[in-house]
């Protein structure tokens, strides 16, 4: 096959063809990174929630370590929030062996 050929072959690609490999394309870059973001943002939602549920000592209204507790959890899953939207807005998006190594 040579370049006409080739070329020739990806003009062929329909708008659902094209729109397919857009989403995996999408889907794959920076994955790895998105990954390890989104498993700590796991943690830090299960940590909210059990500090959360977690009863106040008795006598005390409001413990002030629990809502310590839950005002830093909640500034780090800003954070990480904030880091997993710049992955994706990134103009210099790219597959890489890690994300496709976590992929699969």
């Amino acid at each position: 096959m040579d370049y006409e050929e080739d070329d020739a072959a990806i003009q062929e690609i329909t708008s659902q063809e094209e729109q397919q490999l857009r989403r995996v394309y999408d889907l794959l870059c920076d994955y790895h990174a998105r990954s390890h973001l989104k498993r700590e943002y796991a943690q830090r939602e299960e940590k909210l929630t059990a500090v959360s549920v977690k009863k106040p000592r008795p006598g005390v209204t409001e413990d002030m370590g629990q809502a310590a507790e839950i005002t830093k959890l909640t500034e780090e899953m800003s954070l990480l929030d904030t880091d997993i939207r710049r992955l994706a807005e990134r103009e210099d998006r790219k597959i890489r062996l890690a994300d496709l190594g976590e992929a699969l």
